[in-house]
């Protein structure tokens, strides 16, 4: 593998003041654009070969979790296999919908530090899906090894789809999120017949 120095220059705008501070981020050991580090991965980032884009995931994925700061340079790692199995339970808190799911993740040492993230919507059932209408829905719970279940919480479902069925489709796309380093796996799709 052929290594080199990465060193990215971005800008960060600070909410109370509105200043901006330029920061340098340093990537050590990034592959060359075009080669392919993550050959048989499929939980590879999606442009591979440049730090630049590690930062990305790692900021976006910060971001996601409500915790938005400027990452540090951190060796990326393969995420464990994982799988949004069915939908266990469906029920209505509060104007929220609760969707209890079986997943399941492989039994690899990162597991514990990761959540899963479904980008989502929900139409009529039988309808198609429409990737601009997704929305982010990350899980209440972290992931633990093996089969399990894990508990989503779509806040006021009826005015975020902008319907009030007895039954859904639920289309979505899902991923594993690390909350240590940020980074975040490929999108997985998977669609659901939600019935309330």
């Amino acid at each position: 593998m052929i290594q080199r120095w990465c060193i990215v220059s971005f800008k960060t705008h600070t909410q109370k003041d509105k200043s901006i501070a330029a920061t340098d981020f340093y990537a050590q050991s990034v592959p060359q654009m075009g080669q392919a580090s993550f050959p048989h991965s499929s939980n590879a980032p999606t442009i591979r070969g440049a730090g630049y884009n590690l930062f990305v995931s790692a900021y976006h994925g910060f971001a996601t979790l409500g915790m938005e700061h400027v990452p540090v340079p951190v060796p990326w790692e393969d995420f464990p296999k994982n799988v949004l199995e069915s939908v266990v339970d469906v029920k209505v808190e509060e104007g929220d919908l609760i969707l209890r799911m079986k997943t399941y993740l492989e039994d690899r040492g990162m597991s514990e530090h990761c959540r899963f993230l479904l980008r989502l919507q929900l139409v009529e059932p039988g309808r198609g899906r429409n990737p601009g209408k997704m929305r982010n829905c990350l899980a209440i719970d972290t992931t633990r090894r093996g089969e399990q279940v894990t508990t989503f919480r779509i806040r006021d479902y009826v005015q975020a789809c902008g319907l009030d069925l007895p039954e859904y489709t639920l289309h979505c796309r899902y991923m594993l999120l690390d909350f240590r380093t940020g980074y975040r796996n490929l999108w997985k799709p998977a669609s659901f017949q939600l019935r309330l």
